[in-house]
């Protein structure tokens, strides 16, 4: 998202009809009850103090609504089925939350929360990102992990919150130290 566009999204979302309508309508009225005899024309105070409130207002919401897009989560199992016959030494396929994290054929390491530990179970490949842009992730690898696999097919959601997809591999399994 741009700069401009995070403003504009910000100014729709910020009441921005609303401060206007009431900024206008203060203003219009300040500049022709105020006297102008004052040594401060109160109605140039006014507008100028409306404005500032309003920018200020979109400047903190932007600020606001970036901070909340800056955070990124790692994505949810919402099925594990067989894989397809094409790949025929996975043992299971995962279908994952839209995420920007993963990208088409990246490798990652398939976690299971074990008693507050996440252990490794397995190296899994993306092979495919669906058109509503939900990942299909095969486990290639499960490192002890198997006996669970059957078990995770089921698709009960408390098995399925255990586990945990990241898009990062051990070095171990590169081949390094």
């Amino acid at each position: 998202m741009t700069f401009s566009d995070r403003i504009w999204s910000a100014c729709v979302k910020s009441w921005g009809a609303l401060f206007t309508i009431v900024g206008v309508t203060v203003s219009v009225i300040g500049f022709f009850v105020v006297p102008s005899s004052q040594t401060v024309p109160l109605n140039i105070v006014v507008v100028l103090g409306l404005l500032i409130i309003v920018v200020l207002g979109i400047f903190i919401r932007a600020a606001y609504d970036a901070n909340v897009d800056s955070t990124v989560s790692l994505p949810k199992v919402r099925t594990v089925i067989e894989p397809p016959a094409t790949y025929r030494d996975a043992s299971a396929l995962l279908l994952l939350d839209p995420t920007e994290i993963l990208s088409h054929d990246s490798i990652v390491s398939v976690y299971y929360l074990d008693a507050g530990i996440e252990r490794l179970s397995g190296i899994g490949k993306v092979i495919n990102i669906q058109n509503d842009k939900k990942i299909q992730v095969i486990l290639i690898k499960d490192a002890e992990f198997s006996e669970k696999v059957a078990a995770l097919k089921a698709n009960k959601p408390e098995d399925l919150a255990k586990l945990i997809v990241k898009p990062s591999v051990p070095s171990f399994y590169l081949g390094g130290e």
